[in-house]
């Protein structure tokens, strides 16, 4: 097998069709090709609507934990090609990315992995769209350069992402940062090609409803399950270089709390008003950067949340990869 496509979705009734479609469009001129549906356990339409096509579908458990991560480690274990393609469900891949980047990594073998362009479209209340805006993750977007960490959706060299290990399925986020250190530390490339690769379509960031869908998905904690993995594994350089700014708000929010309890001892209470007051000036001067109070609330709230389960991050132990299991559901075979 040449190319292995990997779709991981989970609940995305109105995005999947579109993500499908797109995936078959762009790879019927490719031999030796597959598509595969990873599923964890939707509970809307997703499979009605991917059962309707000719690619391969397989199910998570439920009693499993389940993560993008999850998704993406058995979509690997169950394909066979030699690249591989990783899109989520809620993405559509774009013409004239996948052949030149095939063609590249292809010439370059030290090449892991690599990356196009991906745009974000949010969704409006309305049920309309605004247009793409770009995810700047690179310095340019105009000529081909090395990247510290692949994103979104990307396409892998199959024996460097086995000899580096898979994707870790118990890290519920930041999955890919994890994985393309392990690559470097292999001794290979992680590349970002400058073509337009995929349309993202997603909740605006920077807003309450972006920040409640990133909680209920347990997205947020994944933070502490990376900090946890790369603490045990002393990947050092990830932690300081993914969490330098919330370590920094958590010891000032650390220092705020023991200034108003130990002032409030001392009976110094116009000092331990002041100290109370910190977090309203957080809010205030960050307000003022974004000219948006409720951006200062709402960033505020995003950081505590993090840092707080940064925090909890050092109480967990993550699993090893090899006690995740394998023996997933099979739901369609072509």
């Amino acid at each position: 097998m040449f190319l292995s496509c990997v779709i991981v979705a989970r609940n995305e009734e109105k995005n999947i069709a579109r993500c499908i479609t797109s995936v078959l469009n762009n790879t019927k001129n490719i031999k030796d090709t597959e598509i595969l549906l990873v599923d964890s356990c939707s509970s809307d339409r997703t499979l009605e609507i991917a059962r309707r096509y000719p690619i391969n579908i397989i199910s998570l458990n439920h009693d499993w934990q389940l993560s993008p991560a999850a998704g993406r480690f058995s979509g690997v274990n169950n394909t066979k090609g030699e690249y591989i393609l990783i899109i989520d469900g809620d993405m559509e891949l774009l013409e004239g990315w996948l052949t030149p980047a095939l063609k590249f990594m292809e010439e370059n073998p030290k090449a892991a992995a690599a990356v196009g362009g991906h745009y974000d479209i949010y969704h409006q209340r309305d049920g309309g769209h605004l247009n793409p805006q770009t995810r700047r993750s690179c310095s340019a977007f105009d000529k081909l350069q090395v990247v510290d960490y692949i994103f979104g959706s990307s396409i892998f060299r199959r024996s460097s992402l086995l000899e580096a290990g898979n994707f870790n399925p118990y890290l519920r986020a930041e999955e890919e940062a994890e994985i393309s250190y392990r690559l470097k530390k292999k001794g290979y490339g992680l590349f970002f090609l400058p073509y337009k690769a995929v349309n993202h379509y997603c909740i605006p960031p920077d807003t309450f409803q972006h920040t409640s869908r990133r909680v209920k998905n347990k997205l947020w904690a994944g933070l502490g399950d990376m900090f946890s993995w790369c603490l045990r594994n002393k990947y050092y350089s990830i932690i300081w270089k993914r969490f330098w700014e919330y370590f920094l708000f958590s010891t000032l929010m650390i220092i705020n709390a023991l200034g108003i309890v130990y002032y409030a001892i001392s009976n110094k209470s116009i000092l331990s008003l002041m100290f109370s007051l910190m977090p309203l000036i957080f809010i205030f001067l960050i307000g003022i950067k974004k000219r948006s109070l409720y951006q200062g609330i709402l960033s505020v709230l995003n950081y505590t949340l993090i840092s707080m389960n940064l925090i909890s991050g050092l109480f967990r132990t993550i699993k090893d990869m090899s006690y995740y299991p394998r023996n997933v559901l099979w739901i369609k075979r072509i």
